[in-house]
C-alpha cells in the first residue's frame, strides 16, 4: 500500500512544471508570475539558480525568460520542444522567431512629452547611454509627441556605459568625465526644461551638486517607476509606470495557451504603460506669467468644484478679463477650455486606472451632467467615455 508521503510525492510531480530564466526582470514582475502559477497549480523551477540546469522529471511544459531570441538556453528550450515566451526590456531584430510580451517604449516617450506640454513647458530634453536599443523607441516617442506640440527637444547621448560601481582609482577619472559632460548638458539646455531620463535620479544628483533647481529649473521625468530611487532620491522623482506587473501577467497567460496547443503570435505583444506617476520632481508649472501659473494650479487642486472665471480670478487677486487676456496670450486658451481640458485629462486617466463607474467619476473631475461629459469627452478623444475605457483595457 502506498504511503501518505509517497502519494503526496506522485501529486507533485503531476504538476505542471514550469521553468523560469529571469535574472534581469523586477522582482515585481516574478511576484506576477507567481501569483499565476498558484492560480493554475504550475510548479515553478528557476533554472537561473542551476546555471541552466533542466532537471529531466518531470517534463517541464514550458519557460518564461528575459534573454535575447538567440541566446544559447532559448536555443536549447526550443530543440526540447518547449513552448517559451520571452519577457522582454525592449525589442530585438528576432522577435518574429519567439514569441514575446514587451513594454510600448514608443507610447511611453509621447506620454513623457504630453506630461510636459500640460505643464506648460516649451523646451525638453533627453539623456541616454550609448548602445540604446530600449532607449530610441523612447526617444522617438518622445520626440515626435514633442515636435507635434512644438517643443524644442535636445539629446544627449553618452559613448560609453557608466563604470562599473564601487569607485576605484582606475574608473575614478571616467566617472569625473562622465559628471562633467552631464552637468555641462544641463547647464546649457534653455531653462526651464523637461528632461526625460532613464537616469533621472543621476541627473537629480547632479542637478543637486552644480546649484540647478529641480524642478523650477530642470523638470526630471524618469522611467519605470522604480519607488527605492523615485523616493530616495534628492528630489522624489516623477516616473513613467511601465506597466511591469501587466506585462508579467500577459507573458504567463501566453505561456499557458502555448501549453494548451494555441498558435504562437506572429508579432511580441506590447503593453502600454499605464501612466505618470507625479511626484516633486515635475510638480511645476512652467509658464512665465506668475499670475497665470498660480491660477492653473488653483484649478488643478480644485476641478470638483464648480469654478467660474471670476472664481479663479478672485483667486489671484485679477480682474477676470486680465485673466482671459493673460490665458490667452501663454497658452492659446481661456481659462474655461483650460479647465476643461484638465478635466478630460484626469478623467482619462481614472478610466484607464479605474473600475468605477463613469457616473461615480465623473462628479470627482467636475462634470456636473453626463450628457455635458460625454460630449467634451467625444468631441476631444473621437469616441465615448465607455469606449475608451475598453480601447485601453484591451491593449
Amino acid at each position: 500500500m502506498t504511503s501518505r508521503k509517497q502519494k503526496r510525492i506522485v501529486r507533485m510531480q503531476r504538476r505542471p512544471r514550469v521553468l523560469l530564466a529571469l535574472p534581469g526582470c523586477e522582482e515585481r514582475q516574478v511576484h506576477a508570475i507567481v501569483e499565476a502559477a498558484h492560480d493554475w497549480e504550475w510548479d515553478l523551477l528557476d533554472i537561473t539558480m542551476s546555471r541552466g540546469y533542466i532537471p529531466p522529471e518531470p517534463t517541464p511544459l514550458g519557460a518564461i525568460v528575459d534573454c535575447s531570441p538567440a541566446a544559447p538556453l532559448v536555443k536549447r528550450l526550443r530543440r526540447m520542444g518547449i513552448p517559451v515566451v520571452r519577457l522582454g526590456g525592449g525589442g530585438h531584430p528576432r522577435d518574429h522567431e519567439l514569441p514575446a510580451v514587451l513594454p510600448d517604449h514608443a507610447a511611453a516617450g509621447r506620454l513623457a512629452a504630453a506630461h510636459f506640454v500640460e505643464r506648460g513647458f516649451k523646451h525638453v530634453a533627453y539623456e541616454a547611454s550609448i548602445p540604446w536599443p530600449d532607449a530610441r523607441p523612447l526617444y522617438e516617442g518622445f520626440k515626435a509627441g514633442a515636435r507635434e506640440q512644438g517643443l524644442t527637444i535636445e539629446l544627449l547621448r553618452m559613448s560609453t556605459e557608466p563604470p562599473p560601481l564601487p569607485v576605484t582609482r582606475e574608473t575614478a577619472a571616467e566617472h569625473k568625465r562622465r559628471f562633467s559632460a552631464i552637468a555641462d548638458w544641463l547647464r546649457h539646455l534653455s531653462k526651464p526644461v523637461g528632461v526625460l531620463s532613464q537616469s533621472a535620479s543621476t541627473l537629480c544628483s547632479i542637478c543637486h551638486q552644480v546649484g540647478l533647481d529641480v524642478p523650477e529649473e530642470v523638470a526630471l521625468l524618469g522611467v519605470g517607476n522604480h519607488l527605492l530611487p523615485c523616493e530616495l532620491s534628492p528630489v522624489p522623482l516623477s516616473s513613467i509606470d511601465m506597466a511591469a506587473e501587466e506585462q508579467a501577467r500577459r507573458a504567463a497567460q501566453l505561456l499557458r495557451r502555448l501549453i494548451n496547443g494555441e498558435a504562437a503570435p506572429t508579432e511580441p505583444i506590447v503593453i502600454p504603460p499605464h501612466g505618470v506617476v507625479t511626484r516633486r520632481s515635475t510638480d511645476v508649472l512652467a509658464v512665465a506669467d506668475a499670475t497665470v501659473a498660480q491660477a492653473m494650479r488653483f484649478m488643478w487642486e480644485n476641478l470638483d468644484a464648480d469654478l467660474s472665471v471670476d472664481d479663479v480670478a478672485a483667486q489671484v487677486g485679477t480682474s477676470s478679463r486680465s485673466l482671459q487676456r493673460a490665458f490667452r496670450r501663454h497658452l492659446g486658451r481661456g481659462v474655461i477650455a483650460e479647465m476643461r481640458r484638465r478635466r478630460l485629462q484626469a478623467l482619462a486617466r481614472l478610466l484607464r486606472t479605474s473600475d468605477l463607474p463613469i457616473t461615480d467619476l465623473a462628479p470627482t473631475v467636475g462634470f456636473r451632467t453626463l450628457v455635458h461629459l460625454h460630449k467634451c469627452f467625444r468631441d476631444t478623444y473621437g469616441m465615448t467615455p465607455r469606449e475608451y475605457r475598453r480601447k485601453h483595457r484591451a491593449a
